[in-house]
């Protein structure tokens, strides 16, 4: 008899410190019968998975003018993460990490980013739930030599030190056939995809995303070609969110695989954004797109290899759209024993 498993996960991390913990619980619930767990196997030989990672979170608001198609792109200047998770198999996992450093340079160049995120999920054979929360203050404008022609790139980049985005959303996805295709396989490696196979998904989100500076977030020297929320300093925004999509793993001698998941997004948006002298509400239908890539081998005694994450939403005011990009980016090896 296998028992079902549900894992919990959960994260924080705050880029002012060095030091990022992670914490997973995984729960033994219920029985269930030989061969009915799903894709994913559990390796019954080890107690422990130890995983070394590389990883580099990243983050873009991008302010493009609905009328004359301008775009500008304000990129905060975060660090990549060097750590190491341990997952204690039916009990426990938690991970320390240390962010790598920033020289003087460069903080000078493009400012520095304080930088926030708490993560929760709760991983079932057939339903995956994620919360999610990641803060960001502090950004420099990729697009400063657009703003003023004789900016040069030995100088410092347009900075917005005050410029503060918050994302927070509560996601579900529904495997069709988990009998066919593990997503914990992908994220985690804490179970093992030995055939090829992929299930039909489908699920949903509520998300609030805004955005707030001390001042306009369109420099005054371009806010001519962004129309009448040129001006726009705060922007909030509530979005509901049906979601549909599929994932498959490729498995290459029971132990190599490759795996793409991707799901497509349609909802209800809520938006309340104002300048310094007026305030706004709009309702509009938006899009979102996610998708997870694995690569790697996962063994019976070893694992090794990458993932990125990708999440785009589109956000609008009157004159402005503003599609926001979040993406992670991770590489691993490890061992169990």
């Amino acid at each position: 008899m296998l028992k079902e498993k549900i894992e919990v996960s959960f994260a924080y991390r705050l880029e002012r410190s060095k030091i990022i913990l992670f914490l997973a619980l995984l729960l033994p619930v219920g029985l269930w019968s030989e061969g009915s767990f799903g894709a994913g196997q559990s390796s019954q030989s080890y107690k422990y998975l130890l995983k070394p990672y590389i990883e580099a979170p990243g983050y873009e608001v991008n302010i493009k003018s609905q009328e004359s198609g301008r775009q500008l792109t304000w990129v905060p200047n975060s660090t990549g993460l060097i750590g190491v998770d341990l997952y204690i198999k039916d009990l426990i996992g938690f991970g320390l990490g240390l962010k790598t450093q920033l020289s003087k340079e460069d903080q000078v160049k493009r400012g520095s980013t304080e930088y926030r995120d708490w993560r929760l999920s709760l991983a079932y054979p057939r339903v995956h739930l994620a919360l999610n929360y990641q803060s960001y203050q502090g950004f420099y404008l990729r697009d400063t030599a657009t703003v003023n022609p004789s900016w040069s790139d030995s100088e410092p980049y347009l900075l917005a030190p005050a410029l503060v985005s918050e994302n927070a959303s509560i996601t579900a996805t529904y495997i069709f056939s988990p009998e066919r295709f593990s997503l914990v396989s992908v994220l985690d490696q804490t179970e093992r995809q030995t055939k090829s196979g992929g299930s039909w998904l489908a699920g949903g989100s509520l998300a609030r995303s805004s955005l707030a500076n001390t001042e306009a977030i369109i420099p005054v020297a371009v806010q001519s070609d962004f129309g009448r929320d040129a001006q726009l300093e705060k922007a909030e925004f509530y979005s509901l969110m049906a979601r549909g999509g599929y994932g498959y793993t490729v498995a290459l001698f029971e132990d190599f695989f490759a795996s793409a998941t991707g799901l497509l997004g349609l909802g209800y948006q809520i938006g309340s954004f104002s300048t310094s002298t007026e305030s706004k509400r709009k309702s509009e239908i938006v899009p979102r797109i996610d998708f997870l890539l694995g690569l790697g081998y996962n063994g019976p005694r070893f694992v090794a290899g990458g993932s990125l994450a990708f999440e785009s939403t589109d956000y609008k005011t009157e004159s402005i759209e503003i599609p926001s990009t979040l993406y992670d980016i991770k590489v691993y090896v490890g061992g169990r024993f």
